[in-house]
């Protein structure tokens, strides 16, 4: 669904999308601030491809985490190891990503497909309760 939201934005002229989100922002409190800035920097012209999906991955994580306790997300290398790669990181509450969002890769992949249709993501797992979302085109070897 907020694949949806972020297509028909995407074509909404900017007066009536800024309306949309701000009145979409009145109803989820204090989630997200400023949500009409964020999403228009995502829409910018020139915003780099994989900023621009990565940026949505925080919005949309931002939006579905904040009930399930002390998420801590980043895009960057990892903190705690030698991977230098520039990644979306992240630590899980106890129970890991079953219990936070069970079909998180798909999600994560159909709103990287919004900005790219031939983007594809995978998963690892480099210890209890962390996550690193890789994100590829389908054309690269790996």
């Amino acid at each position: 669904m907020f694949a949806a939201l972020f297509q028909a934005l995407r074509h909404c002229p900017p007066s009536r999308r800024s309306a949309v989100l701000d009145a979409l922002e009145s109803r989820l409190g204090e989630v997200v601030d400023d949500l009409s800035a964020k999403l228009e920097s995502l829409l910018a012209p020139g915003t780099p491809e994989r900023d621009r999906i990565q940026g949505l991955w925080l919005l949309y994580l931002s939006l579905v985490s904040q009930s399930q306790g002390d998420v801590q997300m980043w895009i960057g290398p990892d903190l705690f190891s030698d991977d230098a790669e520039s990644h979306l990181r992240l630590h899980l509450p106890e129970g890991g990503a079953s219990a936070f969002r069970p079909r998180l890769p798909e999600e994560l992949e159909i709103l990287a497909q919004t900005v790219n249709n031939a983007a594809r993501v995978t998963l690892n797992r480099p210890g209890p309760g962390q996550l690193v979302v890789v994100l590829r085109d389908a054309t690269s070897p790996t």
